[in-house]
Protein backbone atom coordinates (compact mmCIF):
# COMPACT_ATOMS: atom_id res chain seq x y z
CA UNK A 1 0.00 0.00 0.00
CA UNK A 2 3.26 2.16 0.45
CA UNK A 3 3.95 2.56 -3.05
CA UNK A 4 0.50 3.11 -4.24
CA UNK A 5 0.07 6.98 -4.87
CA UNK A 6 -2.96 8.90 -3.50
CA UNK A 7 -5.19 8.24 -6.85
CA UNK A 8 -4.79 4.85 -6.37
CA UNK A 9 -5.75 4.41 -2.90
CA UNK A 10 -8.61 6.69 -3.00
CA UNK A 11 -9.76 4.95 -6.09
CA UNK A 12 -9.66 1.85 -4.09
CA UNK A 13 -11.84 3.31 -1.19
CA UNK A 14 -14.46 4.55 -3.82
CA UNK A 15 -14.39 1.26 -5.43
CA UNK A 16 -15.55 -0.15 -1.66
CA UNK A 17 -17.99 2.23 -1.21
CA UNK A 18 -22.05 1.18 -2.09
CA UNK A 19 -24.42 3.83 -3.93
CA UNK A 20 -27.49 3.15 -4.83
CA UNK A 21 -28.96 4.81 -8.17
CA UNK A 22 -32.39 5.31 -10.05
CA UNK A 23 -32.97 7.25 -13.30
CA UNK A 24 -34.57 10.15 -11.74
CA UNK A 25 -35.39 11.23 -7.64
CA UNK A 26 -38.91 10.09 -8.67
CA UNK A 27 -38.23 6.12 -9.10
CA UNK A 28 -36.30 5.83 -6.30
CA UNK A 29 -38.15 2.87 -4.90
CA UNK A 30 -36.59 1.04 -7.51
CA UNK A 31 -32.80 1.67 -6.68
CA UNK A 32 -29.67 -0.29 -8.52
CA UNK A 33 -26.59 -0.94 -6.66
CA UNK A 34 -23.21 0.21 -7.74
CA UNK A 35 -19.89 1.60 -6.44
CA UNK A 36 -18.99 5.16 -5.96
CA UNK A 37 -16.20 5.43 -8.25
CA UNK A 38 -18.42 3.88 -11.39
CA UNK A 39 -21.22 6.88 -10.26
CA UNK A 40 -18.14 9.69 -10.27
CA UNK A 41 -16.66 7.72 -13.27
CA UNK A 42 -19.87 8.48 -15.18
CA UNK A 43 -20.43 11.93 -13.94
CA UNK A 44 -16.59 12.52 -15.26
CA UNK A 45 -17.42 11.10 -18.93
CA UNK A 46 -20.81 10.63 -20.03
CA UNK A 47 -21.37 12.77 -22.84
CA UNK A 48 -25.53 12.21 -22.76
CA UNK A 49 -25.27 13.27 -19.02
CA UNK A 50 -23.20 16.44 -19.82
CA UNK A 51 -25.75 17.56 -22.54
CA UNK A 52 -28.76 16.76 -20.07
CA UNK A 53 -26.73 19.34 -17.33
CA UNK A 54 -25.96 21.81 -20.59
CA UNK A 55 -29.70 21.27 -21.12
CA UNK A 56 -30.69 22.75 -17.40
CA UNK A 57 -28.18 25.57 -16.76
CA UNK A 58 -29.43 27.12 -20.34
CA UNK A 59 -32.77 26.80 -18.71
CA UNK A 60 -33.93 30.79 -17.38
CA UNK A 61 -36.69 29.91 -15.31
CA UNK A 62 -35.46 28.44 -11.80
CA UNK A 63 -38.37 26.43 -11.39
CA UNK A 64 -38.09 24.89 -14.36
CA UNK A 65 -34.62 24.18 -13.87
CA UNK A 66 -35.67 22.10 -10.68
CA UNK A 67 -38.07 20.78 -12.22
CA UNK A 68 -35.97 19.23 -15.11
CA UNK A 69 -33.07 18.33 -12.49
CA UNK A 70 -35.75 16.04 -11.15
CA UNK A 71 -36.77 14.58 -14.20
CA UNK A 72 -33.99 14.17 -16.06
CA UNK A 73 -30.88 13.81 -13.79
CA UNK A 74 -29.68 10.32 -12.56
CA UNK A 75 -30.16 9.99 -8.89
CA UNK A 76 -28.13 8.54 -6.11
CA UNK A 77 -28.07 7.82 -2.88
CA UNK A 78 -25.46 6.46 0.05
CA UNK A 79 -29.08 5.76 1.64
CA UNK A 80 -30.64 2.21 1.27
CA UNK A 81 -34.36 3.30 0.66
CA UNK A 82 -37.23 1.26 1.70
CA UNK A 83 -40.74 2.20 0.90
CA UNK A 84 -39.13 5.81 0.25
CA UNK A 85 -37.77 6.02 3.58
CA UNK A 86 -33.97 5.17 4.42
CA UNK A 87 -33.58 1.59 5.78
CA UNK A 88 -32.63 1.36 9.16
CA UNK A 89 -29.91 -1.44 8.30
Amino acid sequence: MKDQTYAQATEIKLNEIKVYTADNCYIADNLREETLASVLGRIRIDKELESLVEKIRTEQDKKKRKELKQQILPYFTLARLKDGYRDSE
